[in-house]
């Protein structure tokens, strides 16, 4: 299984992968705690959507 951010914009629910592996592992475990951080102060859906993005385009 693997984490996911949902968002509804323009009507639609959108979903971005959280990248990192399974549930389970450290690495996604701390991204998902980065996620939860940035909705607690009040970040927008697009923000953390390019937060996750980002995360994807560290190759």
């Amino acid at each position: 299984m693997k984490s996911l951010f949902s968002y509804k914009e323009g009507g639609r629910v959108r979903h971005v992968h959280i990248p990192g592996g399974n549930v389970r592992s450290a690495l996604s475990q701390s991204r998902a705690i980065e996620v939860r951080a940035k909705i607690a102060v009040g970040a927008t859906s697009a923000q953390i959507a390019e937060m996750i993005r980002k995360w994807s385009d560290k190759k």
